[in-house]
């Protein structure tokens, strides 16, 4: 693919400007549009929205992450603040193993259950590539996902707060910048990063690209 100027390697937003490689978040249960054929996408059941309806959206995941264009499984994972947290595990379990099936990586979302994603990646075995989109967390949980070689996503939510401590001990080489569901331009997104990492917004362009296309293998 040719080198676009920003890799947003995880947004909810259909639009792609010319100049922007946007990975978009498809929840096979909840997302009635599906991406057009030329559309980088990953494909996965989001733990807000399980249910025990969800067996029918697991048909219709394994049908999208089929496809060449699908980069990624998830989001996946778990959230102590919203749904059925036994739900959660079981449908992550299942997601963990059909990432390790086609070869692809995983994209989660986990909120205040860093202990217990960490462990079910382990209980699975699971070797393969993991980014937990929309970090924000203390700096020795970024820690625990460091030793996992997780790579760990910046999006706007974290650019409320100062730069945060966690970003300090990270290897740039396992940051992704995201906008996620926010409208914020991505020049600010990654210009706020290349701050936090004290180098300039050039460097970081083409080091955030690097990073996303080895995540990806695009």
């Amino acid at each position: 693919m040719e080198a676009p100027l920003f890799f947003d390697a995880h947004t909810h937003s259909r639009t792609q400007q010319s100049g922007e490689c946007r990975i978009l978040s498809i929840d096979a249960g909840h997302d009635l549009t599906l991406p057009g054929a030329n559309r980088f996408y990953t494909a996965g059941l989001h733990p807000w929205y399980l249910s025990e309806k969800t067996e029918a959206a697991w048909m219709k995941l394994l049908q999208l992450a089929a496809e060449s264009n699908c980069l990624g499984i998830g989001e996946c994972g778990l959230d102590k603040l919203r749904g059925n947290q036994q739900l959660q595990a079981y449908w992550f379990r299942r997601q963990i193993c059909l990432a390790r099936e086609l070869n692809k990586p995983l994209v989660l979302h986990v909120v205040r259950a860093h202990d217990e994603a960490i462990s079910i990646l382990r209980s699975e075995n699971f070797q393969g590539a993991v980014y937990v989109h929309g970090f924000r967390g203390k700096e020795s949980i970024a820690g625990l996902w460091m030793k996992m070689g997780a790579y760990l996503g910046i999006s706007p939510a974290a650019l409320k707060n100062p730069a945060p401590a966690f970003i300090k001990n990270i290897d740039k080489e396992k940051i992704l910048c995201e906008s996620d569901d926010s409208d914020l331009p991505l020049e600010t997104i990654f210009a706020s990063t290349a701050s936090w990492l004290n180098i300039s917004e050039e460097v970081w362009k083409i080091q955030a690209m690097k990073n996303a296309k080895l995540f990806y293998h695009v």
